[in-house]
């Protein structure tokens, strides 16, 4: 798998854990788009660099998963939705 095919792969599971995290929570409605909540690219490379400085470095899918991580990925959306980028 070539590091652009695996960047692609790690970009897309990570759209898709922070929808489902954000629909858990009731941030977004499921039809909702993320860019509409301020998760553009953009703001995905910021949560991905906000998490391994948090010592939550994205490693695998499942990773997303664990208590402190969802707790942090939660947090972070609430702070863009806010407009704290």
């Amino acid at each position: 798998m070539t590091e652009t095919t695996q960047e692609g792969r790690v970009r897309s599971d990570l759209v898709t854990c922070i929808r489902d995290v954000a629909e858990w929570h009731g941030l977004i409605e499921d039809d909702t788009e993320l860019a509409d909540v301020g998760l553009d690219s953009l703001a995905l490379v910021d949560l991905r660099d906000a998490l391994e400085r948090d010592g939550l470095a994205v490693l695998t899918f499942s990773d997303f998963f664990t208590h402190h991580t969802v707790g942090a990925l939660t947090r972070r959306i609430l702070s863009l939705r806010e407009g704290d980028r």
